[in-house]
């Protein structure tokens, strides 16, 4: 696990964590309170920093925890859909303090 936002970068967009499974891939976690949208931008701005840094070409799977989670909006859908496009995988938006299987978050 890898902190990213306060870690490896500072000052910019973010998302709090890169979880690595070197024979599956990459998991970004952001953990948030209720600003849904800023945490789809920072899940965003993490794969492409990934890419940036020339990390292997892996799976990518983002699951945003937040205390609550809002009705979706068109933001929410479209920075949703804009992952699945890119990355081929959903972006997972979860509240509470619950268990994950990380091969389902990759979209293994």
């Amino acid at each position: 696990m890898t902190k990213v936002d306060g870690g490896l970068v500072n000052h910019q967009l973010a998302a709090d964590y890169v979880v690595s499974f070197p024979d599956t891939g990459n998991i970004i976690v952001e953990l948030k309170g209720k600003e849904i949208r800023h945490a789809c931008e920072q899940i965003l701005a993490t794969a492409k920093l990934l890419e940036r840094c020339g990390a292997p070409r892996r799976a990518v799977g983002a699951l945003i925890v937040c205390t609550r989670v809002p009705s979706t909006d068109s933001t929410t859908s479209r920075l949703k859909n804009e992952f699945l496009k890119k990355h081929g995988t959903r972006l997972h938006i979860k509240s509470g303090n619950l268990e994950h299987d990380a091969l389902k978050l990759i979209g293994k």
